[in-house]
């Protein structure tokens, strides 16, 4: 049996869920856009590019599984629908609780 490398201390990549493919979410409230998200227990959040707003709409292009001294977060990548050159990482929420709803 083959073993993945390790990604960061404790951050693990997943595959885009079937729930999340393609989908079109809002953050539930104003949150920074990042360069990359957290790679693990001691690793900071990458730069602030950009903010996102409730009122835009963003496809998911990528998740991530991120292990925290608190629980794990859900980053999500992903590229704004009106303009898609403003692309970046949103926090998704934590454990079952999400930081964002499915755009209407």
């Amino acid at each position: 049996m083959r073993t993945l490398p390790a990604v960061g201390l404790a951050a693990i990549l997943t595959l885009v869920p079937a729930a999340w493919a393609q989908s079109v979410v809002t953050p539930k409230v104003q949150t920074p856009l990042r360069a990359a998200p957290p790679g693990g227990f001691f690793q900071g959040k990458g730069d602030q590019i950009d903010t996102a707003l409730p009122s835009e709409k963003f496809r998911v292009l990528e998740t991530r599984s991120v292990r925290t001294l608190t629980g794990t977060e859900q980053w999500l990548r992903v590229q704004q629908v009106e303009n898609p050159s403003k692309i970046g990482w949103i926090y998704g929420g934590q454990d079952s609780q999400t930081a964002v709803t499915p755009a209407r």
